[in-house]
């Protein structure tokens, strides 16, 4: 009996369903006095009910719901996941023909030509509608819907072609240049273009381009280091120098010629020196400068000799003489070959004095062999001193050999006079003397002084 009775629920539940399909969902009500209904002999059940059967309706997979108050999308749910479970229930299918987005469909029905389809929501397909020849789809970014460029770009290149902005939002291929053309800009709102000037493709290390034609550019080959590039002049070629420079120069160095076709940096010379010619074939060099400073021995009043010196009469002094020799009348001090003698002279050592003076004597002699023997010493006396108790420095010796012809000029110099105690500025006092009984004095005679040539070393 029971077997009979489930056969017929199901032979009887197949027709219902049928007629339910068929006549719409009046016919439902009418039966809905069946809870479940099994479909033919299989183990599938058909129900109805209202709300969503998810976790509310225990089923199999291949069970079936109908919900009586579901919208499209919502209105047939299957059972796909879970045996005797109230879970794993999807929705099949819309009244309107279409497959919703929660079952795998879009939702759409209808479309256009070169529509595209994207997610604007979790849930929601949109139609993106085509546009003009020539935009992309880009991005929008993050959680915002794609869209189609305002930029156009070509659809075909050729190899070489590069692409340019020709208008506002417009890409265009520019044709290949000439091989060695660059891309020029051509300023704002124009398009950029290939260059007329050619450069070349290669270039080693330390070339330089240099233009060798109209619109031509060629690699100069490298120079030798220290080489300047140098200009030909009109419609000619730069070239590198013959002239070889230093790489460096400090403050205050200056670069001068030390040999044929190079350039040196002359060392920094010191403050107030002046730059000095070698001459021909020779470097130039600073030095310092110098103010020479004559100071004669005596002169003449009517054949009367007249001392320039300070030297007083009697033992101790040399002789004032007034001498004729040919066409030259002369004053000079005799300094005799008997006894020490001494004679004084003075002068104001310029502000900018540089701590060194040099002197040269003048004399001559009727002796014809023998050395004589200068002595001089200095001191200095500032401002405000007692000029008349200063102390000498010691005496420097300054030996000469007389000519061998009688009545000669000679020349004794000495470089580096001892200046202890001076100062730019202060009166410098020097004495001469002759000591016949010094050991190196050999003259025999006695030595007429002309004068005294002084070199002060300056700055500028």
């Amino acid at each position: 009996m029971n077997r009979t009775r489930g056969t017929w629920r199901r032979l009887t539940a197949g027709l219902i369903v049928a007629l339910a399909l068929a006549a719409g969902t009046g016919v439902l009500a009418q039966i809905a006095f069946y809870n479940k209904i099994a479909l033919g002999s299989t183990a599938c059940m058909f129900s109805a009910g209202a709300g969503t059967p998810e976790a509310a309706v225990v089923g199999s997979p291949c069970d079936l719901f109908l919900r009586t108050n579901g919208a499209a999308g919502t209105t047939l749910y299957v059972k796909e996941t879970g045996v005797a479970t109230n879970t794993g229930w999807f929705p099949a299918s819309t009244a309107g023909g279409t497959v919703g987005v929660a079952s795998g469909g879009t939702g759409i029905i209808t479309y256009a030509i070169g529509d595209m389809l994207y997610a604007s929501a979790a849930t929601t397909f949109l139609k993106l509608a085509d546009v003009s020849v020539g935009s992309y789809l880009r991005s929008g970014g993050v959680t915002t819907a794609p869209l189609w460029s305002t930029l156009k770009i070509p659809n075909a290149a050729a190899q070489g072609q590069v692409p340019i902005t020709t208008a506002a939002d417009t890409i265009t291929m520019l044709a290949v240049g000439t091989a060695g053309q660059f891309l020029r800009g051509a300023g704002a709102a124009a398009n950029p273009t290939w260059s007329t000037n050619v450069f070349p493709n290669t270039v080693a290390q330390g070339e330089v381009m240099a233009a060798t034609a109209a619109n031509t550019y060629t690699n100069l080959a490298v120079g030798t280091a220290g080489q300047l590039l140098r200009s030909a002049g009109a419609a000619a070629n730069v070239t590198w120098s013959t002239n070889v420079w230093p790489n460096t120069i400090a403050q205050g160095e200056l670069p001068t010629a030390t040999a044929a076709n190079t350039i040196t940096a002359l060392a920094v010379g010191t403050a107030g020196q002046i730059l000095k010619s070698g001459g021909a074939a020779a470097n130039v060099s600073w030095a310092t400068r110098s103010d020479q400073i004559h100071l004669p021995a005596a002169t003449c009043d009517h054949n009367a000799g007249i001392t320039l010196w300070s030297a007083g009469l009697g033992a101790g002094y040399p002789t004032e003489t007034c001498d004729v020799a040919g066409t030259v009348l002369y004053g000079d001090l005799a300094f005799s070959d008997g006894a020490t003698e001494r004679a004084v002279s003075h002068v104001t050592l310029p502000a900018d004095w540089t701590s060194t003076v040099d002197l040269v004597i003048k004399w001559y002699s009727a002796a014809t062999a023998g050395n004589v023997v200068w002595q001089v010493a200095t001191q200095c006396t500032a401002d405000g001193e007692n000029f008349q108790t200063g102390a000498w420095n010691a005496a420097q010796d300054i030996v000469d050999a007389t000519q061998g012809t009688t009545l000669r000029m000679n020349t004794a110099a000495q470089v580096g006079v001892t200046m202890t105690g001076c100062a730019a500025g202060e009166e410098l006092w020097i004495e001469l003397m002759r000591t016949p009984t010094h050991l190196s004095d050999t003259l025999g005679a006695e030595a007429d002084f002309l004068g005294m040539t002084i070199t002060i070393r300056r700055t500028m």
